[in-house]
């Protein structure tokens, strides 16, 4: 770990499972109480003894000497000959009451992958790092130490993010690349010019240069946004050079030379062409007015689309027309990230070791439901790692050792849908475990990024200072939750019957004896959780210099039965001879808390759902509509939220809703300041509503639901149906100035601008079809976007 913890912008954890290295200090309680003395002594003997201290200096003569005590011992064994006390006259050792022995501490976190014990590492990225940087730095780092480990260290990378990353950017770059060439294939058919496709094809990848450029400058990189962005403008930036190159050949066509048709031919359209691209960068003015997570993730989609398509602008006033004239004359994509979470909860108090049978039962069901080959591997993380910096980076769902994460990736070439076996499993598991809970945790960066870390999209909670009273609130919403249609994985996340002893100490009895409160509870706690919980302690290898916790606990082994743990003896100094516990204190069985959750101060109860076979939305309106009835009753002082992906939906759509209201007023102002008309822009928004019914339609025949990238979709899909409805009105408005009538300038406008408008309708729907059919790993991503944009414009066209 020291090592991987260089890598620049990363962070690491300590390791989860194995066991690590511990110096135990195992207590034998029946010698203890012989000899009169308590594991307070023993753990206060060993911080008294084995000190890690610098004597400093002395100065004799001409020379300066360091001073070093024999403070800690140079092997482990010689801890065994640490004096105790004397009981007596004579003086006790660690030796005599206890045995010290170099080994592991109690392990508290189990990993099986693919059904063998094991360690790993999880590698964070720091906020401004690149993943795909911070994984190739581990990597190489990683292939630096190999060498120097035990040949029978079997070193793999087991889960790595950056595959996603890599495929989702892969099939990206691939979508860009069929849409172009799919998009110079119909252009060629149209025009029937190698030379005209050869223009329109050069200003793709140049103005794609140039949204990398403005990307850049306001401080955003390729990611898998951008580039979804970059992919997604590919069939408007043919629309520009699309519209010009067929108006030179339009103009050619009518007998001009080359020079004046490109001269006219440009001009012609530069105004409407001009309004159309505003009229697209417009429509992606909804996307600034986002909020929380959905900001991160689609502004810079939003901002590479409007910076490709200002480009392609210039590009076609520019670089275009030089071409033609050199050129013409001689013509005259819900994420299917490829793996899933499952996460297991035994009955509550559960041991690890009985967590970890439960677990493999459940692998060997998953490798039941999974076919081998279409299986890659399955990681599991059972227990809890008790490590302050592995619980504030871990999950929110595990709380104790009953337990378990289980990571499954599925492999590349499988046939099925990584929801399908999930919808299998879920379905399977709690009928072959009963008792067992078991739910299913996001896999793919963009829903935990939406989901704001929460273990489910939706999470409702119930806030109040009466934890009980709280708790049956949330019993009761979940059974309410488990009957709205598409919600699944409902359960309460807080375990309240954690089973315990309590023991209640007799507070007269002890004072008069001469113990307090906490001498007895310190004495149970270094017994039963060993001495770094009160009174850390650590041995420095010479050899090595790294220095090891010594814990002076007594074994497992040893406290079997609740008599054994009764029979802890506690002393006080002063005390002649040492108390059992059993003698102070009474046990009662019960069952309290697993753990308190606080949100802004307060306790909460929380009540996780997800969604399957359903849109979140529509969920959501449900789990409103229980709210609402379960509001009356609550108990004073008590309230409910809803938290976790339902909440930035929401707040992403408000968002959304005043920036399509703004970006509607706008481009109707810009309109008409156009054509300097309040009734041409009502003409050309007549196409909108047929935009809207293909938007549905398309998101219906798809079984696509309706969200953030559909939302998107359907935004560009109007902005692209009016700027095809700003050229054909154009053309009409110069032709009833010429003096023709209403009915023949539109005919006419309608005759001569169909291939145009077809061109460019059918390069944006090609161009969407790699995205919107989700071919590929993390193809799904973006599909809905695709699915939206495609139904638009085959109605609005």
């Amino acid at each position: 770990r020291t090592p991987l913890a260089t890598a620049q912008g990363s962070t690491i954890p300590f390791p989860y499972g194995g066991a690590p290295r511990l110096i135990n200090v195992d207590l034998d309680l029946a010698r203890l109480y012989a000899k009169g003395l308590s594991p307070a002594d023993v753990s206060a003997a060993i911080n008294a003894e084995n000190v890690i201290l610098p004597a400093g200096s002395a100065r004799l003569g001409s020379r300066e000497y360091s001073v070093r005590l024999n403070s800690s011992p140079e092997v482990v064994q010689q801890l065994n000959d640490m004096p105790i006390k004397q009981v007596n006259g004579a003086m006790v050792y660690i030796r005599d009451v206890a045995y010290v022995r170099d080994g592991a501490g109690v392990q508290t976190n189990i990993v099986r992958q693919n059904g063998q014990h094991g360690t790993y590492m999880s590698v964070l990225k720091n906020g401004s790092a690149s993943s795909l940087a911070v994984v190739n730095r581990v990597k190489a780092l990683l292939a630096a130490l190999k060498p120097a480990l035990p040949s029978s260290l079997d070193i793999r990378l087991l889960v790595d993010q950056s595959l996603f990353v890599r495929a989702s950017i892969s099939g990206v770059i691939r979508e860009a690349v069929i849409a172009a060439c799919l998009t110079a294939l119909m252009i060629l058919l149209f025009l029937g010019s190698w030379r005209s496709t050869l223009i329109i094809a050069t200003s793709i990848p140049l103005a794609v240069l140039c949204s990398i450029i403005g990307l850049s400058a306001l401080g955003q990189t390729l990611n898998v946004m951008t580039l979804s962005g970059l992919a997604l403008a590919v069939g408007i930036l043919v629309d520009d050079a699309t519209v010009t190159i067929e108006n030179i050949n339009l103009n050619m066509e009518q007998g001009k030379e080359i020079l004046p048709a490109i001269v006219d031919g440009a001009a012609q359209i530069a105004t409407p062409a001009f309004v159309s691209t505003i009229s697209i960068s417009i429509v992606f003015v909804p996307m600034f007015f986002l909020s929380g997570p959905a900001a991160a993730l689609f502004r810079p989609l939003a901002m590479a689309v409007v910076f490709a398509v200002l480009a392609s602008y210039v590009l076609s006033r520019t670089i275009v027309p030089t071409m033609a004239h050199y050129l013409l004359a001689a013509d005259a994509h819900r994420l299917a990230a490829g793996a899933f979470q499952l996460h297991l909860r035994a009955p509550a108090g559960m041991r690890v070791e009985e967590t970890e049978l439960i677990a493999a039962g459940v692998e060997r069901t998953i490798r039941r439901v999974i076919p081998p080959a279409e299986l890659g591997l399955i990681l599991d993380n059972i227990g809890i790692n008790r490590n302050a910096i592995n619980l504030a980076t871990g999950g929110s769902a595990t709380l104790n050792a009953a337990d378990a994460d289980l990571v499954v990736q599925l492999a590349p070439t499988r046939r099925t849908s990584t929801f399908e076996y999930v919808r299998r499993l879920r379905a399977t598991l709690p009928t072959e475990f009963p008792g067992v809970t078991f739910f299913f945790l996001p896999a793919d960066i963009m829903n935990q990024v939406l989901n704001l870390g929460l273990p489910a999209p939706i999470d409702v909670q119930v806030v109040g200072q009466d934890k009980t009273a709280d708790y049956r609130v949330a019993t009761r919403l979940a059974a309410e939750l488990r009957r709205i249609p598409g919600a699944v994985d409902v359960r309460v996340q807080q375990v309240v019957n954690m089973p315990e002893f309590l023991f209640s100490v007799d507070r007269i009895r002890a004072q008069q004896v001469g113990l307090t409160q906490r001498q007895v509870a310190s004495n149970l706690l270094i017994s039963l959780s060993s001495s770094g919980q009160t009174a850390p302690n650590y041995w420095l290898n010479p050899q090595n210099g790294v220095s090891y916790s010594v814990a002076v606990r007594t074994p497992l082994s040893k406290i079997n039965a609740l008599d054994a743990l009764t029979n802890t003896p506690v002393t006080a100094p002063g005390l002649a001879a040492p108390q059992l516990f059993g003698n102070l204190a009474s046990a009662t069985r019960t069952t309290s808390y697993a753990v308190v959750n606080h949100y802004n101060t307060q306790p909460v109860s929380d009540v996780y759902a997800a969604v399957d076979d359903r849109d979140l939305g529509g969920v959501a309106s449900d789990v409103d509509r229980v709210v609402a009835k379960i509001g009356p009753s609550l108990p004073k002082g008590t309230h409910i939220v809803v938290r976790g992906q339902v909440a930035s939906m929401r707040s992403s759509f408000v968002g959304l809703g005043f920036g399509v209201l703004f970006a509607m007023v706008l481009v109707y102002l810009l309109l008409v300041i156009n054509f300097q008309s309040w009734l041409d822009p009502l003409v050309i928004v007549m196409a909108l509503p047929g935009a809207l019914c293909g938007i549905v339609w398309m998101l219906f025949v798809t079984q696509t639901t309706f969200n953030v990238p559909s939302l998107m979709g359907s935004i560009m899909s109007l902005g692209v149906a009016t700027a095809n409805s700003v050229l054909l009105i154009t053309f009409a408005d110069d032709l009833r100035r010429e003096g023709r009538s209403a009915l023949e300038a539109a005919l006419e406008a309608g005759s001569v601008r169909l291939r145009p408008v077809c061109m460019t309708a059918l390069a944006m729907i090609i161009g969407m079809m790699p995205m919107a059919l989700g071919l590929g790993e993390g193809g799904e991503q973006n599909a809905p976007l695709g699915r939206a944009v495609i139904g638009g414009l085959l109605v609005a066209t």
